[in-house]
């Protein structure tokens, strides 16, 4: 029987590995599972117990699935630039169970979300699918994204290392019930979207921040202010640690930035949070910049960066790689607050 972990293609992919995380989640047996297929024996290719079990196999009776597949994070997460840079420098072979769990560079693959404890499982089980199919209800909530998006630092009791679940419990939309498969894998024409868009989908960026913006003189210097709010069911950025927001705002020649960030101490090789800049899933952030020049009108921008600048050029990233620019805009400024 082939061992995967449980993890759904529901969120974005992992990027880049930081820290040692957590062990590896046991897989879990189907909630009220029961056999909706025809035929406990799969055909060829399409056998739970099929140790090739994969997106070539599945492309047969699902092409649109696995076409949606290919372009997501899921697919990348095993040669994404990112991961395979920290990777190469750190050998750690936890990071695998999460961005290339059956081995060979094929990244969270149907099988790894599908198989579980030798049963093809599914959201729903028509009857009609030419191989046994087990349904698990389970597989469109939030315990389908848990293992690899919400685990702590190791040896570090309750220090989260990804908290994207438990940030999502907080926040309105958990409170609502709003799944992470309602944003990462929307249904279209009765099917989820497996290109699960992330935070380098475009239309799904430009969703995730609310924003306020206002500006006015004091005295030699134009304040801008912007009140950060999250529409994106968890706080923002999420995820990797590495990540952050740069808040830019700009007259006249004149650019000042600020970083929203989670940030750490290491102590003893163990990294600690110690502060949360982060635009929270609950609540708004606040961030206030004096630019030095009196000006009529400003422009502001808000981007998500996946690496710190210097790393991404170490690694001669793309900007699309690692850059994605959630919102921006102009405004006059007021002569005063």
């Amino acid at each position: 029987m082939t061992r995967h972990v449980a993890i759904a293609a529901s969120l974005a992919a992992l990027v880049g590995c930081g820290q040692p995380a957590v062990a590896v989640a046991q897989p879990r047996e189907p909630s009220g599972a029961r056999d909706a297929g025809p035929d406990a024996s799969a055909p060829s290719g399409t056998d739970a117990r099929d140790e090739d079990f994969g997106a070539d196999a599945c492309t047969r009776c699902h092409a649109s699935v696995v076409h949606a597949w290919r372009g997501s994070l899921h697919a990348q997460a095993a040669v994404d630039p990112i991961f395979v840079a920290e990777h190469a420098v750190r050998h750690d072979a936890w990071c695998l169970t999460c961005h290339d769990p059956r081995g060979g560079g094929r990244g969270v693959d149907c099988a790894v979300c599908h198989v579980q404890n030798g049963h093809v499982v599914s959201t729903v089980a028509s009857g009609r699918a030419p191989h046994a199919v087990v349904a698990d209800a389970a597989m469109g909530t939030e315990s389908a994204c848990v293992t690899c998006h919400d685990f702590d630092f190791p040896r570090v009791a309750r220090q989260p290392m990804q908290n994207t679940v438990d940030e999502w419990r907080a926040s309105a939309a958990g409170e609502r019930g709003v799944r992470c498969q309602e944003c990462h894998m929307a249904r279209a024409r009765n099917l989820h979207d497996h290109g699960t868009p992330g935070r380098l989908d475009p239309a799904l960026a430009a969703r995730a921040l609310g924003v306020t913006a206002r500006a006015w003189l004091a005295g030699e210097t134009t304040r801008v202010e912007l009140v950060l709010t999250s529409r994106a069911g968890h706080a923002v950025p999420t995820g990797d640690l590495y990540r952050r927001l740069v808040v830019s705002a700009s007259a006249d020649g004149v650019e000042e930035t600020r970083e929203l960030r989670r940030r750490f101490t290491n102590e003893r090789g163990q990294l600690r949070e110690v502060a949360d800049g982060r635009v929270p899933a609950r609540g708004a952030r606040r961030v206030t910049i004096a630019l030095a020049v009196r000006a009529s009108r400003v422009s502001w921008s808000i981007e998500l960066r996946a690496v710190d600048d210097a790393r991404a050029e170490e690694l001669d990233l793309p900007d699309e790689a690692w850059r994605t620019l959630l919102a921006a805009g102009e405004l006059a400024v007021a002569p005063r607050r």
